[in-house]
């Protein structure tokens, strides 16, 4: 993953190219604090691919006025308009306190966001990463392109950008920002009502496999997305395909979970939105860190049939 080679970097010592000018006082400063939000990109920072999100957001439409062109268009502008649907009727709270998030912006370049949640403040804090155009090999860095705000009852509220981006780097980190938003709204979707299918990865996993020569850290699973699914599959409920947890240290997701009156939260009095009712429970770890340590979530996001689970 682009997340891994960005890592190795780092524990290399190899210098990171932040973009802009490089005899500028402000970019030394910002390659500072990109040194300290790197140091985020340890074992416990979730990991997530999400190139199927962004094709989905972002179709790439054929220029023919040919049924089958216009056909195909239609049906791509038809999907995105129902993921968008969808994921916005999700909370925007942090599924996790910081995480990152992959994706293909062409054949030549990646785009990784390292997204960071500021409580105090109510919003996200992105940096972007991305291959360089201009010199090969070289990952260039923009330290807090984009914020994300979120109200109170944890809904989106609105975008922040960077005041030095101009033009088509704006228009980029405007895609970027969506991208962010969604994936986020994704991982927060209620699994009682929209349960999702993990799909194991069937190679032979190991902590540490070597590809080149270097040890790379992810072997992601999939998690597939079908929003309909419920309607075909009786039975579901919160966690029902998530498999049983590690009896070691392991990180949980921040969700929401439902509480009822006679059985209230940690057995307290029972005070509606506090102890009882939908209550939104933060990230944290669980386990014995006595019996080893889980690695991070890596995952790899992929939308499922959005109109038709057969």
């Amino acid at each position: 993953m682009f997340i891994d080679e960005i890592q190795l970097m780092q524990e290399r010592g190899e210098e990171l190219k932040t973009f802009g000018d490089d005899r500028s006082p402000k970019v030394n400063a910002e390659s500072a604090d990109l040194q300290h939000q790197l140091a985020l990109l340890d074992d416990e920072c979730p990991r997530y691919e999400v190139y199927n999100v962004y094709a989905a957001l972002f179709p790439t439409m054929i220029e023919s006025d040919s049924p089958v062109a216009v056909k195909r268009n239609a049906e791509a502008v038809e999907k995105r308009n129902a993921l968008v649907k969808i994921a916005g009727s999700a909370p925007s709270g942090p599924p996790w306190y910081s995480f990152c998030l992959e994706h293909r912006h062409s054949e030549q370049q990646r785009n990784g966001y390292l997204v960071r949640w500021d409580k105090e403040n109510r919003k996200y804090i992105c940096t972007s990463m991305f291959d360089s155009v201009r010199v090969e090999g070289m990952i260039e860095f923009l330290p807090n392109a984009f914020e994300i705000l979120i109200d109170d009852d944890d809904l989106f509220s609105g975008y922040a950008f960077n005041h030095d981006l101009q033009g088509a780097n704006l228009k980029s980190a405007e895609r970027s920002a969506e991208v962010v938003r969604t994936c986020i709204e994704l991982l927060n979707w209620d699994r009682e009502d929209v349960p999702t299918q993990t799909l194991i990865n069937q190679r032979e996993h190991k902590n540490l496999r070597k590809k080149n020569g270097r040890s790379m850290k992810s072997d992601p699973t999939i998690i597939k997305f079908e929003p309909f699914l419920k309607l075909v599959r009786s039975g579901a409920h919160r966690g029902s395909q998530e498999g049983h947890a590690s009896p070691g240290l392991y990180l949980v997701r921040g969700h929401y979970a439902n509480f009822r009156y006679e059985a209230p939260l940690f057995g307290h009095k029972p005070v509606l939105g506090r102890t009882y009712g939908r209550i939104w429970m933060k990230p944290c770890k669980k386990g014995n860190p006595t019996n080893g340590i889980a690695g991070a979530p890596r995952r790899v996001i992929k939308i499922g049939n959005l109109k038709d689970p057969k």
